[in-house]
């Protein structure tokens, strides 16, 4: 009879250490699936905000590039009160604005697409 509480006992203590080590598995990947929910969570939440970010600043390149237009178009009489030495300067900074909004945009569009899930879908055209 000893012998087989013996065994009894150690087999018992088996099946006791081997649902302690279930458990603590069980909570580790419960905790892991928790810790990688959050994650994608807030990696998502970024992207939404990169991507919010990527669409603002392509509305502020269009949005300077119509001011832009619309100061070009306006010609040497509106506002300069000047002949066409004034023009010419104006004219130069379009011109140089022109450049710079053109390398803003590239940027832009440069930016967008080295991100994850970048924002390709509103591309502009330059």
């Amino acid at each position: 009879m000893s012998r087989r509480s013996g065994i009894s006992s150690y087999l018992g203590d088996v099946a006791d250490d081997t649902k302690e080590f279930v458990d603590s598995l069980l909570d580790r990947v419960s905790d892991l699936d928790r810790e990688l929910r959050q994650a994608a969570r807030r990696a998502l939440d970024n992207q939404k905000d990169r991507d919010k970010r990527v669409a603002d600043m392509r509305d502020e390149v269009r949005r300077l590039s119509r001011q832009l237009q619309e100061l070009d178009d306006s010609g040497p009489d509106e506002g300069t009160g000047g002949g066409s030495e004034s023009h010419s300067g104006i004219s130069e900074q379009i011109d140089a604005l022109r450049s710079e909004m053109r390398t803003l945009s590239k940027a832009l569009e440069d930016f967008a697409a080295r991100g994850p899930g970048s924002a390709t879908s509103g591309k502009t055209s330059t």
